[in-house]
């Protein structure tokens, strides 16, 4: 027979340790980062790059008594691409007034062109496609 093994006192209980504390500028990058993805743009981007960085450096500095490092990281990254976002919005935008005013100025001179070529007769009806009872003179 073999011996049943030697008596083992039974394991501790694991406790899993709490994480680390996040700082609140790590928090409030991430949301002014999807504030400046939604809605608000360039202006809680650029504070959401400058606290994620803030965050992201404290963290690093603090030897592991700080976690957050990621909601930090995504807290730059999306007030980043929001920024870029409503600067390309903004550009767009811009673009869109100037080519709106080239084509308006355009169709003004066009239009001033117009009234001042005289029609060929001034009697009613003598156009193509005239009434016969409206006379077809401009003043």
């Amino acid at each position: 027979m073999t011996q049943p093994p030697p008596y083992q006192p039974p394991h501790p209980a694991w406790t899993p340790q709490p994480p680390p504390p996040v700082p609140g500028r790590a928090t409030a990058a991430l949301v002014l980062g999807v504030l400046s993805l939604t809605c608000l743009g360039f202006l809680s981007g650029i504070p959401a790059m400058v606290l994620g960085r803030s965050a992201g450096r404290e963290i690093a500095a603090s030897g592991g008594r700080l976690g957050g490092d990621g909601i930090a990281t995504a807290g730059f990254v999306t007030g980043l691409v929001g920024t870029l976002l409503s600067a390309l919005a903004l550009l767009a935008l811009v673009g869109m007034f100037v080519l709106l005013g080239v084509t308006f100025d355009r169709n003004l001179d066009r239009l001033e062109e117009i009234e001042r070529t005289p029609t060929p007769s001034c009697s009613p009806g003598s156009a193509p496609f005239a009434d016969p009872l409206l006379e077809d003179c401009r003043p």
